[in-house]
């Protein structure tokens, strides 16, 4: 039997968001203690309505940056993630079926960022030691292996154009991270590590070296990936949508 084309699929901002709409179907949840779980994002109904339907022609696979804890709260009505998963700006490979992590890539991940485990610790102490206040976070994201898999820090919109967001912005470059900005959060990537990496790595272990017939994304960093596909996709109230209508513009 031939195996199934496969799109690659972006979820906060492409299939998701905070926003709830009219007619949006829960699509993250909060597992609180002692209380039924609560929605914490949506999928808006026409997008539902469109990934659903072409989840039964093509395999469906989440290029995210959410970790394996966050993505695993991802829970949507009638659109199961079964067929593998790229999570953690591709530091985690999930295996189709099992969804669970591949040993094979976590080895191959682990000589790339052990060497920046010192550095992204290091790195976020000093974050924590400036106290910027106003509601400025930072964490380490998990990899599937002793080593974080990269550096995330939130704050509002406002905070990044002031003096202590270019320290902050300035803290990542000079460590050797690349930058990303996505709204109200900015990610500290070691090099080595994208989502694109990540697919690439994805077709090689699981489909017999085939690339993605279709690519959806949102922002600059997806186009990594967007870029392997033979089509791509953005929604149109978006960062690459944004970026495109100015160009034309």
């Amino acid at each position: 039997m031939k195996e199934r084309d496969w799109i690659a699929t972006d979820l906060d901002g492409t299939l998701i968001g905070r926003h709830r709409h009219e007619g949006s179907l829960p699509a993250t949840w909060l597992h609180e203690p002692d209380s039924e779980p609560t929605p914490s994002s949506w999928i808006p109904r026409a997008t539902h309505s469109f990934i659903s339907t072409l989840a039964q022609a093509f395999s469906i696979v989440p290029v995210t940056a959410r970790d394996f804890a966050s993505f695993s709260r991802v829970a949507i009505e009638r659109l199961p993630f079964h067929d593998g998963a790229v999570v953690a700006n591709g530091a985690i490979l999930l295996k189709p079926g099992s969804m669970a992590p591949d040993e094979e890539h976590d080895a191959q991940v682990e000589t790339v960022l052990i060497g920046w485990k010192q550095v992204l610790c290091d790195l976020i102490e000093r974050v924590h030691g400036l106290q910027l206040g106003g509601g400025v976070r930072a964490r380490l994201v998990s990899s599937n292996v002793d080593a974080p898999a990269y550096m995330v820090v939130k704050a509002d919109e406002s905070f990044w154009p002031t003096d202590s967001g270019q320290t902050v912005l300035d803290m990542l470059q000079t460590a050797g991270l690349r930058s990303a900005q996505f709204g109200r959060e900015v990610q500290g990537v070691p090099p080595g590590l994208s989502k694109r990496i990540g697919v690439e790595a994805f077709a090689r272990r699981f489909k017999n070296g085939a690339l993605p017939l279709l690519g959806l994304g949102d922002t600059h960093e997806d186009l990594g990936f967007l870029g392997l596909a033979e089509f791509m996709a953005m929604p149109r109230s978006s960062q690459l949508a944004d970026k495109l209508n100015g160009d034309e513009r």
